[in-house]
């Protein structure tokens, strides 16, 4: 009987975190970021930003750089 109580709390305690991370600290990014943070303080200093990533270019772009004229070393430009 002991153990059946014990498994009830435990249960409850369960469901009660769930409804705090799901209704409160899970509601937005931002709060999400906050909880983390706090949950992993020493994981956040060795965090590093990782660069933004280079979008590769439209096919209108693609299209515009062929059609642009190069200037190719040892020509002068006027003389094809």
């Amino acid at each position: 009987m002991n153990d059946l109580r014990k498994d009830e709390e435990l249960w409850e305690h369960e469901r009660n975190k769930r409804r705090y991370l799901g209704d409160d600290v899970l509601k937005s990014a931002g709060g999400a970021v906050v909880w983390w943070l706090a949950r992993h303080e020493n994981e956040s200093e060795k965090a590093k930003p990782t660069p933004p990533r280079r979008i590769p270019p439209t096919r209108r772009e693609l299209r515009e750089r062929s059609m642009t004229p190069r200037h190719t070393p040892g020509q002068e430009s006027g003389t094809g």
